[in-house]
Parts: structure tokens; sequence; C-alpha cells
């Protein structure tokens, strides 16, 4: 492209530009293959490039595909925050399993994931259990 032409190489910053794009637009497929052409490119991702596309995928309710880049993530040696995990938590509730987030709000709890949840952790949890209450 036009950057390579000047001589320029893209860096953690401007491929997380890109990624966010993707996450606002809902594509977090597309931001699964940048994530590999960042890689490709010699720039390692950083915690900000996978908890975007964790954030795309948890928008659309794909909890899985969201739960596969948090193991590429951890396999690199980065460690999740709890921004990132509350998105985890927000991808089963998208995609109405509050169950399964209720169980990975208790690992958390247990520091089998990081860091302690957070006040949002426990609203994202409660307020789905309390919808699906609602509903039976």
């Amino acid at each position: 492209g036009a950057m390579k032409q000047l001589g320029l190489q893209p860096d953690a910053q401007c491929f997380n530009k890109v990624l966010a794009c993707c996450a606002r637009a809902r594509l977090p497929e597309l931001a699964d293959e940048w994530l590999d052409k960042m890689e490709a490119a010699g720039v390692p991702p950083n915690l900000v490039s996978y908890s975007t596309t964790i954030a795309a995928y948890a928008k659309t309710a794909q909890p899985d595909e969201a739960a596969a880049v948090l193991r590429r993530m951890t396999a690199r040696g980065i460690a999740p925050d709890t921004i990132l995990l509350n998105q985890l938590l927000e991808s089963l509730v998208r995609a109405s399993r509050p169950a399964q987030a209720a169980a990975l709000l208790s690992r958390f709890r247990r520091g089998e994931l990081g860091p302690p949840p957070d006040c949002c952790s426990y609203t994202i949890v409660l307020s789905a259990l309390a919808r699906e209450g609602g509903r039976g």
C-alpha cells in the first residue's frame, strides 16, 4: 500500500485504530483477520488489540469466538483485564447464555481468570439472570 511505498511501517496504534473500526462496524471476523495481518507485519498485538477484537465478537453475540481470541491472547503471555473479561460476560449474555455468564463470573471471583470482577461484571450477569427469570 501507500505506507510501504513511503517506507512507513504501521505500529500497534495504527493497527488498533483499524481494529476499532472493525468493531464499530460489527465486523469481528475482519478484526480477527487484521490481528493476523498485524502479526504478519511483525507488530505484536497488545491488550488493546485483543480487547477490541473480543468487543467486536461480544457486540455480535459470538462468545465462543471471543473466548478463542482470549485463548490466543493468553497463549502469547498477555493477561486479561477486567474490561476484557466484562466483554466476555457481555458476549455470553447477548448470546442468551446467562447461566454460562454466571459460571464465568464465579471463575472470575475465584481468581482463575486474572483480575477480580468489578461492579459492571455483577451488573451484566445479574441483569441477564433477572431478565431470564422474568421470562420463566
